[in-house]
């Protein structure tokens, strides 16, 4: 296990990479070359965090009507994959991801997961959240049980039911209040669904 850093350490090592992100973000980003000349931002003075919180937070009305504006101009360099959004929030968005930024992403979620003590890589779970393509569906490739939240009703509680006890899932995750309902239904369908562990996420 690497030791963990104390906390000047960290700081200091998060602003350099602050400086390193907003710096190319400055020369490759048409959007933000824009921003950073119209509010003053100087990605080399950036030496604390209240500097770094000048900058507005990116919204999703604004990554839609920026559009290409935010892709890097090296982008098809960093082998940058489309990505969308499941769309929980009403309108799904679009955007692009570098292979790394892919990578580490898939990473942290499978390093979380490892904590349940009956799962491994390769181990079944299912998933309650914004699956989109219809009510359910396994996808073979990373053994998930996709459970749409969408389509999540009391009418529809004991299919669910069934297909996760037929399925014998690892753990299960999903969004919190998507989880709360399905519990809710259950309880008062008198179904039961008994797991070591529940994961959580997307949800404050």
């Amino acid at each position: 296990h690497t030791p963990e850093w104390p906390s000047r350490k960290m700081q200091a090592w998060s602003l350099n990479r602050l400086r390193e992100i907003t710096g190319l973000a400055a020369r490759k980003v048409p959007f933000y070359g824009e921003l950073f000349a119209r509010i003053g931002f100087k990605p080399e003075r950036l030496s604390d965090f209240d500097y770094w919180r000048r900058l507005p937070i990116l919204d999703k009305d604004t990554v839609r009507t920026a559009g290409g504006r935010l892709h890097a101009q090296d982008s098809h360099k960093l082998g940058a994959v489309r990505c969308t959004t499941s769309g929980s929030t009403g309108t799904a968005m679009q955007f692009l991801l570098d292979r790394e930024v892919n990578m580490a992403s898939f990473a942290l979620f499978w390093r979380v997961w490892n904590e349940c003590p009956t799962w491994r890589i390769g181990r079944r779970q299912a998933s309650l959240s914004g699956y989109a393509r219809g009510e359910w569906e396994y996808q073979r490739l990373t053994r998930i049980l996709a459970l749409s939240s969408f389509h999540l009703t009391r009418e529809n509680t004991r299919v669910f039911h069934d297909l996760i006890n037929g399925y014998k899932p690892a753990f299960l995750r999903g969004y919190p209040s998507a989880l709360y309902l399905f519990a809710k239904f259950l309880e008062e369908e008198r179904l039961r669904l008994p797991f070591p562990v529940v994961f959580t996420g997307a949800e404050s």
